[in-house]
């Protein structure tokens, strides 16, 4: 055998010796750099499972407007309400006893003894509001719920009278309280509604704006517990038909 040819052969092992450590070398580091590029995922992972359980938790806008979304769930809601003070004066026919503002079957008659007082000065806060709307999706549509009430009871009812009885005379000077009232509760999911709310008679969109908390005389004005379904068709506008309480 030659001297080159045995030369050529040494330096082939040689290299390929080489080559198989270079390949074993490789592939150790490929190892560890696949080890490090996993633990990196899972870090990463859990920074986003982190991210997205401080999203659920934290208070987003909801659906219905001027709402908010209860952190991990779907149901938005609204919270409302004003405390209201009326500061009302009478020149003359004071019927404060009965009702602060106008009613017409309260206003009093000429001759009577309501009629001759005047210059009364009343103070209340009995139209101050509460109310709470709620909402959240379903696959019939969006399940809305909403509860409304204030403190200006049914001046017929003997609760909400200035003076009335002498045992209501003694609590509203003791405590200054009116009883709440619900104006409106109903739960609604589509087209369908049932609870207490405006009449189906009413077009509330088209109601003046008074000053007067009663509104104007003669108005329609009811609020009645109802079940009502509403079908909307994008020419015709909305078709309604409910089976309201028999009385108001």
């Amino acid at each position: 055998m030659k001297l080159s040819q045995i030369l050529i052969g040494v330096t082939s092992a040689a290299l390929l010796l080489g080559a198989r450590g270079a390949q074993a070398q490789s592939a150790d580091d490929l190892k560890e750099e696949v080890k490090k590029l996993k633990a990196e995922v899972e870090a990463l992972k859990a920074r986003a499972d982190e991210a997205e359980v401080k999203a659920k938790d934290a208070v987003v806008a909801g659906d219905i407007p001027g709402s908010f979304r209860i952190p991990g769930s779907d149901v938005s809601i609204r919270l409302y309400g004003w405390a209201e003070l009326n500061y009302i004066h009478d020149l003359k026919g004071d019927n404060s006893d009965v009702d602060y503002s106008t009613f017409a079957p309260y206003i009093p008659l000429k001759g009577t003894a309501d009629y001759r007082r005047k210059n009364r000065d009343y103070l209340t806060a009995r139209t101050s509001r509460l109310g709470v709307e709620a909402g959240t999706p379903t696959k019939y549509g969006v399940l809305g719920v909403k509860i409304e009430g204030d403190f200006n009871n049914e001046p017929r009812t003997g609760n909400s009278a200035q003076n009335g009885t002498s045992g209501n005379v003694f609590t509203q000077q003791a405590t200054s309280s009116y009883n709440f009232r619900i104006r409106q509760a109903y739960g609604q999911v589509g087209g369908l509604l049932a609870g207490m709310t405006w009449s189906t008679f009413m077009d509330v969109d088209n109601y003046p704006e008074t000053v007067d908390f009663n509104g104007p005389i003669g108005n329609t004005f009811i609020r009645q517990p109802q079940i009502r379904y509403t079908y909307g068709t994008p020419d015709y506008g909305n078709f309604t038909v409910a089976l309201e309480n028999s009385s108001a």
